[in-house]
């Protein structure tokens, strides 16, 4: 695998799993902030917060994980792309033999 492939394999799955933990700390913070209210009255998307609460706090974090998990994917497209383009743009080699007879 070429280097820039296998470097932006490895940005992908570091941000994969950062995504995944934030995504978990948000899912429990939820559920935690969820089981304070009757079961009536469920809390909906304002559960959020107001700015720096807790619960705002880890959504943010969980957002910007999910756009660099975003970049991270695109930049492995490019690269691959980027690759397959220097594979069909390169000419074919052509190796020349001369025999020469004194």
């Amino acid at each position: 695998m070429h280097t820039d492939i296998a470097l932006r394999r490895r940005v992908l799955q570091r941000a994969y799993l950062r995504y995944q933990a934030a995504d978990q700390a948000w899912t429990i913070a939820v559920r935690d902030v969820r089981a304070w209210f009757p079961a009536e009255s469920k809390p909906g998307r304002w559960v959020i917060g107001d700015p720096g609460s807790t619960i705002r706090r880890l959504y943010e974090k969980r957002e910007r994980a999910r756009m660099r998990l975003e970049a991270a994917y695109l930049k492995l497209q490019v690269a691959r792309r980027r690759m397959t383009q220097q594979r069909t743009s390169e000419p074919p080699r052509v190796t020349l033999l001369i025999a020469a007879q004194m």
